[in-house]
Formats: structure tokens, sequence, C-alpha cells
């Protein structure tokens, strides 16, 4: 049986990157369609990146794409990406920067490892990691 996976997006003020960045996942797991989803947890950004990403997803018809806007809580990455994973339906929990800082090219990579690992790690701090330039 596929697990089910939920990427979080933490974002604030990324209204430039997150629509390039979602359609790029989106892209990569095309053929993943039905078990995942993707969760953009936005800390109420005033560039209204949480307007685009509602706008993008009624757009593309994409019921895997959703928005997490985050109001008259207290900001930040790590309180926006618990009360992601707090509401995330997936087995697998996946967390990726919005500013793109994050290869989304080893998603399926990273989501098949998983299955044999409680957690995985994607770093570029480690033996044999590359930081390449987009």
């Amino acid at each position: 049986m596929k697990k089910e996976f939920s990427i979080i997006i933490p974002t604030y003020n990324e209204a430039e990157n997150i629509v390039p960045l979602l359609k790029d996942i989106t892209k990569i797991l095309g053929s993943q369609s039905q078990n995942y989803e993707i969760i953009v947890s936005d800390d109420n950004s005033p560039d209204l990146t949480w307007q685009i990403v509602e706008n993008f997803a009624i757009e593309s018809k994409s019921p895997n794409i959703k928005i997490f806007r985050r109001l008259g809580k207290e900001k930040g990455l790590s309180r926006s990406v618990v009360d992601a994973f707090n509401v995330a339906s997936g087995d697998i929990l996946i967390v990726m920067d919005g500013d793109r800082q994050h290869e989304e090219t080893c998603l399926l990579e990273l989501i098949k490892i998983a299955d044999n690992f409680d957690m995985v790690i994607g770093s570029r701090f480690t033996k044999g990691a590359k930081i390449a330039a987009k």
C-alpha cells in the first residue's frame, strides 16, 4: 500500500517564489497525484503569499494544494511547521523552505527512502552533499 505524504512549506513573504515552487513540485510528483498534499503554512504574509497560493490552487484545479493561513498566531518557522503537522493527513511529513533553498528534485528519492526509516533528513552538510545554484 502506498503511503500518503504531506509536504509542508512554511512561508512568509514568498510571493515571488511560491508558484514556481508549487509547479515544480507538482510536475515532479505528477505520477503520485493521489497520495500527497502540499500544505503551504503562511504566517499571514503582507505580500499576500497565502492569496497567491489559494488562487493558484483554484486555477490549476489542484485539490492537493492547500493553504493554511496562520492568523493571530505567533509567527515563526518552527511554529508554522508544527501547526501544519497538526493539520496534515499524510503518513510521511516533509518540510521544504518556500524560498527554494531545498532541492525539490530530491523529493521522490526521499519518499522512497522513507518507506524504510522513521526519519529521513536531507542536508547539504553531509558527506557527499552538493549545493547547486539555480
